[in-house]
Order: structure tokens, then C-alpha cells, then sequence
């Protein structure tokens, strides 16, 4: 299976296990009864449900960084979505006893399409908690809050038509705790698809895409820099040689320890390049399109000044840097966490033959520079406020990935890294405590 497959299998059964927790227990609730109408209208309830969220989920999986480009694809995901919420509900109400259902089931069917998770793109932020200690935190404010919501929905619509309150109560509990729960399922989504070295190698070498289908290289990435993260990085490593502990991906990365025939099993590209080779490429493909897009923005201001740009061509370079933005942090918090691992992994040195300190810092610098100059130029060009936070966690990813660098390379090679005087000058600073 590959990555985009096993994304979309999971995000499927993140939008169905959201959905039959609370239409199950109410269904169990309702064998009891001898109304065959009633249990009939909760088997249809926990039927529609279900579609409803994944019709939500389609819209996520559209996008990595943002919305899609496609208006009218997600009007209608949107309109279905809301259809099969509204069918839900109104048929878990019917199944408990309530008559007039439409006023209130439009109600509640409307806040849990404005509460739809995925709105804007899949979360791929890292690391990630494990799902069912986040299930077991929000736990109590999820029911809270979604029956704070019903009974606001009850006052709201109590002027039109009289309410069965307590079968609104479980209506409304069932339908927007399942809302909350898809959303905390969906958050580990990105980060927990697990995949080889083979798959993660032909993942790589994908085109660079920010909508649409092609999910695999930003998994690649993303799972690539997870690995390097303290609580994911402890894995048992078994070799003919012995055991060691070494990160995940360290066979792929770096080889296996021992000697030449044992790194057969390692994941090589079609043109024979080795594995860090094919992520080095493609992760510092990532940070110079970055680079690139925050850089049309500073140097068309630069040139013909702050009304350079009208609203709609500000706009279309503003979506590019927010959409690329996810995979920037990813690829550079990842790549730099692989060089600082190779300092005591990589036997082979396969990292120091791509020379990848001085390129990744070399890149690094250069994002550090674009972000500073669009940041500076906040009052003079009207930037939207989500394109300034990306700028500014971007910027303190890079800053960070940087100084991690520098601390551990320092007397251990960095003194061999050729760079501008703009960028050594930068590291000084960076380093001046």
C-alpha cells in the first residue's frame, strides 16, 4: 500500500470511529425497546453519520498547507457534508421520541459543519502526542463543550418550536462530540502512517505539490523528521554484528553497521544514489522553493515599492508561502536532526561526502535572510496576519535548526563550511550569547 493509500485509510477510520462511539452506545440503548420505527431511525442515524464525517475528510485530504484551489469541489463536499449531518440528527432525535426535528437539527447540523476538522489542511506539526492520551485529556472538555453548544442551539430555536430537551441533549452530545473526536484523531494522522525504506525512498523522489492528490512526499518528510525526535527515536536495531540502538530509519539513512554485504537490505534509488542522498535532494528542494516564494514578495517591494502588487497578485504569493510553509519546518527541522545523528551514526560517511553541513546550512541561511526582510516589512505591505505567523514560526524553525547545527558541529567541522560574509556574519549573531 502506498503512502497516500494508507492516509486515506486512516483518515477513514478516524472519521468512522469518531462517528460510532456515540451511535453505537445509543443504539445499544435503544435494543431494549419494542418500537421497531424508532430502532430503525437510530440504525439509519449511525449509518449517515459516518458519511458525514468522511465527506468532512475529503475536503482535508484535498489540501496539505491550506484550502485547495478548486471553489466549487468544496461547496459541494461542503453541502453533502452538511446533508448527511442533518439527516443524522434528525433521525437520532426521531429515534428518541422528538417529532418537530428539522429547526433544531439545523441548528446543531450547522455549528458541526462550522466545527468540521481539516478546514484548513491536514496538521503536520510534530511531534505528536499519542492519540489516546490526547483522546483521554480532552475527554472531559470535549463533552463539555459540546453540551454547552446543544444547549445554545435548544435556546436559540426554543422561540420557533418546543424541543424534547433530553433527546436534543444525547442528539446534540453524540453528533458534535464526534466532530471533536475526528478532529483529535485526524491531528496524528500525518505522523502515524508507517512505511519501509523502499516506500519512503520512492516517496522522495515525487514532484513538489502543495493541493491535490501526492500526499507521499510530505509523509516521506514528515516521517523522516519524527524519527529524530527524543520519544520516537529509541528503537531496537538487531544486525548480524549484534544489537545497537539507533534511531528509526537509521539503516535507510545511514547503513547498516558491519560490513559491506550486510548493506544490501539499505534502500538505493534507480540512479544509484543512497538514501540520504535522494532526502538531502529533496528536503533542500523544499527550503530553496520556500526561499523563493518569501523572496517575490521582498524583492517586488523592494523594486517598484509597497503598492507594487495589487490586492488579488499579493494574495496568490501570500497562499504560496502558507501552503509551503508545514514542509518547510518539516524538512528543516528533519534534515538538520539527520546531520546532528550523523556525528555518531553514520560510519560510513555518507553524510560528509554530500556535503550536506555546508548546503543545508548554506540554505538555512538564506531562509533566515528572506524571512527577516519580509518580516521587516510589516506596516509597509498589507500582509495578511496568517502569512505573518507562518513567516514567524518559520523563521524560528530555521533560526533553531541552525543554532542546533552550529552547536554541534562546532570545532568538528564547521570550521570547514565556506559561506558569503552576509551569512558568517549571521552565524556570529547567532551565536553571540
Amino acid at each position: 500500500m502506498s503512502l497516500d493509500a494508507a492516509l486515506h485509510a486512516h483518515l477513514a477510520l478516524s472519521a468512522v470511529l469518531s462517528s460510532s462511539t456515540g451511535g453505537l452506545a445509543l443504539l445499544l440503548a435503544l435494543c431494549s425497546s419494542d418500537e421497531v420505527l424508532r430502532l430503525g431511525s437510530a440504525l439509519a442515524a449511525c449509518a449517515f453519520l459516518p458519511l458525514a464525517r468522511l465527506v468532512g475528510c475529503a475536503v482535508a485530504t484535498r489540501s496539505k498547507g491550506s484550502m485547495g484551489s478548486d471553489p466549487l469541489r468544496r461547496i459541494f463536499l461542503e453541502i453533502l457534508s452538511f446533508f448527511f449531518t442533518l439527516l443524522s440528527c434528525c433521525l437520532f432525535a426521531a429515534s428518541l421520541g422528538e417529532s418537530e426535528t428539522w429547526v433544531m437539527g439545523l441548528a446543531v447540523a450547522s455549528v458541526a459543519q462550522i466545527r468540521q476538522p481539516g478546514r484548513q489542511g491536514l496538521s503536520w506539526g510534530f511531534p505528536q502526542e499519542a492519540t489516546h492520551r490526547k483522546v483521554k485529556a480532552q475527554l472531559p472538555w470535549m463533552i463539555i463543550s459540546s453540551g454547552s453548544l446543544t444547549l445554545l442551539c435548544l435556546m436559540l430555536t426554543w422561540l420557533i418550536s418546543e424541543s424534547n430537551l433530553g433527546a436534543w441533549i444525547w442528539t446534540g452530545l453524540v453528533v458534535l462530540s464526534s466532530v471533536e473526536l475526528q478532529g483529535i484523531l485526524m491531528e496524528g494522522a500525518t505522523s502515524s502512517v508507517a512505511a519501509d525504506g523502499n516506500e519512503l525512498l520512492e516517496a522522495l523522489l515525487q514532484p513538489l505539490s502543495c493541493e491535490g492528490p501526492g500526499l507521499s512526499r510530505w509523509l516521506a518528510l514528515a516521517a523522516l523528521a519524527n524519527a529524530t525526535v527524543y520519544r520516537h527515536q529509541v528503537t531496537l536495531s538487531t544486525t548480524a554484528f549484534g544489537s545497537s540502538v539507533q534511531p528509526a530509519f537509521s539503516a535507510q539513512v545511514f547503513g547498516l553497521r558491519g560490513k559491506a554485504k550486510t548493506i544490501s537490505v539499505v534502500s538505493v534509488a534507480p540512479d544509484g544514489r543512497s538514501f540520504f542522498a535522494v532526502y538531502l535532494q529533496s528536503a533542500l528542494e523544499v527550503l530553496r522553493e520556500f526561499t523563493i516564494r518569501v523572496q517575490c514578495i521582498v524583492a517586488s517591494s523592494r523594486r517598484s515599492g509597497a503598492k507594487a502588487l495589487d490586492l488579488a497578485q499579493l494574495q496568490v504569493l501570500e497562499t504560496a508561502i502558507v501552503q509551503l510553509a508545514p514542509l518547510m519546518r518539516i524538512a528543516a527541522s528533519g534534515l538538520s536532526g539527520w546531520i546532528c545523528l550523523s556525528r555518531d551514526l553514520d560510519d560510513m560517511g555518507k553524510v560528509q561526502r554530500e556535503d550536506a553541513l555546508s548546503k543545508v546550512i548554506y540554505e538555512l541561511c538564506g531562509g533566515l535572510q528572506a524571512l527577516q526582510r519580509l518580516i521587516s516589512l510589516r506596516g509597509l505591505i498589507d500582509l495578511c496576519p496568517s502569512t505573518m505567523r507562518c513567516a514567524q514560526s518559520c523563521y524560528e524553525e530555521a533560526q533553531h535548526s541552525l543554532y542546533q547545527l552550529l552547536i554541534t558541529f562546532d570545532k568538528c567541522g564547521l570550521q570547514q563550511v565556506v559561506l558569503p560574509a552576509p551569512y558568517k556574519r549571521m552565524l556570529e549573531d547567532l551565536m553571540r550569547p
